[in-house]
């Protein structure tokens, strides 16, 4: 079934049933000749639409595994990072820890107060740099035919990610510190 004809370009777009496919493209290819006495100029030349714009979007493609190929080992070499602080920084509290929990400290109190100034920060730095992306993504979306917005959820999504992340990475330490036997983290120093 013929769906189109572009008198400019001298190109026709043809729809193709799945079912019949190549009964179909043999009669496309005994329509060269036909072609040829209607337009000797413009030669004939077949292409699927499909490929057509799958090549439109390679670079696209491209820059998406390039952006994953980096993103990913820097998002665990953070977690291993953050992961390392946190661990340098619950040894240098172990007293404090300890005191705390001889005056009765729950677990989950002494793991918020080890994990407060790691939320607070991750929330300052996805806040810093919300805009940035935005404006960036903005202008990357320009570049393409049919526009999308950018909603609010999608900068949601990535900011309660980073945190959980961040949280997870950081929360193993916290718990065992607060965990540990209060005499024995008072003899530590």
């Amino acid at each position: 079934m013929i769906i189109g004809f572009d008198k400019e370009k001298n190109e026709m777009y043809i729809r193709l049933g799945s079912s019949c496919l190549s009964q179909t493209l043999k009669t496309i290819g005994g329509f060269k000749a036909v072609w040829k006495d209607i337009s000797p100029v413009y030669p004939f030349e077949g292409d699927f639409l499909d490929k057509h714009y799958e090549s439109l979007y390679q670079s696209d493609i491209r820059f998406m595994i390039v952006i994953l190929s980096f993103s990913i080992p820097a998002i665990i070499l953070s977690c291993i990072g953050l992961f390392g602080v946190s661990l340098f920084v619950t040894e240098m509290r172990t007293k404090k820890v300890g005191i705390r929990r001889v005056n009765g400290a729950t677990v989950g109190e002494i793991m918020t107060l080890l994990n407060k100034t790691y939320i607070s920060k991750i929330i300052i730095a996805f806040l810093i740099s919300c805009p940035f992306v935005y404006y960036l993504l903005s202008k990357w979306l320009q570049n393409f035919a049919y526009k999308t917005g950018l909603s609010w959820w999608v900068f949601g999504i990535a900011g309660i990610t980073a945190l959980v992340v961040a949280t997870l990475s950081v929360s193993w330490q916290s718990w065992q510190a607060a965990k540990k036997d209060p005499v024995k983290t008072l003899k530590y120093e």
